[in-house]
């Protein structure tokens, strides 16, 4: 629980809430605090896994739960995230006013666990929240999502149980470009609830640009210097060719640059990925061992690996 803490870098690392299924309010993270970044973790809880109710900056992360497992004010921005339902229910419910955005999910994922099906994206009581905001870019959506997508109910806690659908004139549930899991071909939208909103890049351009902003969601620019979460490492070496590779946890993402024996490698002949996470090295030669290296970079920083060695030995 980060109340009233900012500037947190939460990366590498696993929070499990293990109050059992039928327990209390169960969340891993509870942030209060802006301008913090989660990197590279994995949050999982039988219920409310995630709430931020300030700025936040997710990005690489996994996060699993039941019913409403995401919630809070936000502005949040998740950035290659994977969202799984462990049981039939809600994935967020975001109850952000008019002063700040709510929850964006850009290249994120939404699965369910096997045998879990009519799964929405998202619900509120727009009575109660009204200006609440959810929005998927380019996300891909499992076999348990429910083809509706949304979801509006009644008021908790005492609210008005009027028609939901027409208190929702300042309600942002909007997709852009969703596609199946399993095939990568565009989701089939065509049952979604009315009050939701399909974007499309000829009518909504300037908007589909703003929400992949980080900066337009949360007021600020998540910025956060590259952090090695694994070291070089070889990951295959058979039939004469060899790969070697990094994982690096950064905000914006980094650049990478190979070094052999401390000299830049360059793509061509033997060499190839030399300016990526893996770099694969043909018909390298045997019997002495070889050192190799990594300078991983963004805006904000530059980090060198520590050094791999490669040896490679005859059949």
């Amino acid at each position: 629980f980060a109340n009233h803490s900012t500037g947190i870098y939460l990366v590498n690392l696993t929070f499990k809430n293990s109050t059992p299924k039928g327990g209390s309010q169960a969340e891993s993270i509870i942030m209060a605090g802006g301008k913090n970044i989660l990197s590279h973790v994995t949050l999982s809880s039988l219920q409310d896994t995630l709430q931020i109710n300030d700025s936040a900056y997710i990005g690489d992360s996994y996060i699993e739960g039941d019913v409403d497992f995401m919630w809070g004010r936000g502005p949040v921005y998740f950035d290659n995230c994977e969202v799984k339902a462990l049981n039939r229910g809600y994935s967020p419910q975001i109850r952000n006013t008019n002063a700040n955005h709510g929850y964006v999910y850009n290249h994120c994922t939404f699965s369910t666990a096997p045998g879990v099906t009519g799964m929405y994206i998202s619900r509120i009581a727009p009575s109660t929240y009204p200006y609440s905001e959810v929005v998927l870019l380019d996300c891909a959506l499992g076999p348990g999502i429910n083809p509706v997508g949304w979801l509006l109910n009644s008021a908790p806690r005492g609210g008005t149980t009027a028609d939901a659908s027409t208190q929702a004139p300042n309600l942002h549930f909007r997709e852009f470009n969703s596609t199946n899991i399993d095939d990568g071909k565009p989701a089939n939208v065509s049952q979604r609830a009315a009050f939701s909103k399909q974007l499309t890049m000829a009518d909504d351009a300037e908007t589909i640009k703003n929400y992949r902003d980080p900066t337009y969601v949360l007021g600020w620019a998540p910025a956060m210097a590259p952090i090695i979460t694994v070291q070089p490492t070889v990951i295959a070496s058979k039939a004469g060719i060899s790969e070697l590779g990094v994982t690096a946890a950064a905000v914006p993402e980094p650049t990478y640059q190979w070094q052999h024996n401390g000299v830049a490698l360059q793509d061509g002949g033997s060499i190839s990925g030399a300016s990526t996470a893996t770099l694969t090295i043909a018909g390298a030669p045997m019997g002495d061992a070889e050192n190799y290296t990594v300078v991983v970079t963004n805006p904000s920083g530059s980090v060198t690996s520590s050094p791999a060695t490669l040896t490679i030995s005859a059949p």
